[in-house]
């Protein structure tokens, strides 16, 4: 496992997202594998700098790259100490296309970010625990 933690602010997101690739890398990932979960993380993060900390208060992300233990895959864990909010508790249950993801990007709509991060990978778990969020983003291989 690697982890690191990152200023809340936007200025860090390109060292975030530098961070995950990284370890994606590492793990010989295939390109497309890579590129979802840099996608999905980044949603997450722009989520959590713009409304997990509102009014610049200044915040910390801490971000936790490992191995899934039961599936070969990588498990992403984002923490924060911002406002309680818990993105997937209102989500249906049912998986968002690949090609659903790719027509909302391109048309640069705001609003899906949250149905791109649980599209895009296989498993998101939230859990709030007593000082901020712990969000759980898992692919397989």
């Amino acid at each position: 496992m690697v982890h690191k933690n990152f200023p809340a602010v936007l200025d860090s997101l390109y060292e975030m997202l530098e961070f995950i690739t990284s370890y994606s890398q590492k793990r010989n990932l295939a390109e497309k594998t890579q590129s979802n979960i840099v996608l999905a993380a980044e949603e997450v993060l722009v989520n959590i700098i713009t409304y997990g900390y509102p009014e610049n208060k200044k915040g910390e992300i801490e971000i936790n790259c490992e191995k899934t233990s039961s599936r070969d895959g990588i498990k992403i864990v984002i923490k924060d100490k911002g406002v309680p909010f818990n993105p997937i508790e209102n989500i249906p249950s049912s998986r968002v296309s690949e090609a659903t993801i790719n027509q909302l990007n391109s048309e640069s709509l705001g609003g899906f970010g949250i149905y791109i991060f649980i599209g895009l990978m296989d498993k998101v778990e939230y859990e709030r625990q007593e000082d901020g969020n712990k969000l759980t983003l898992i692919k397989y291989l």
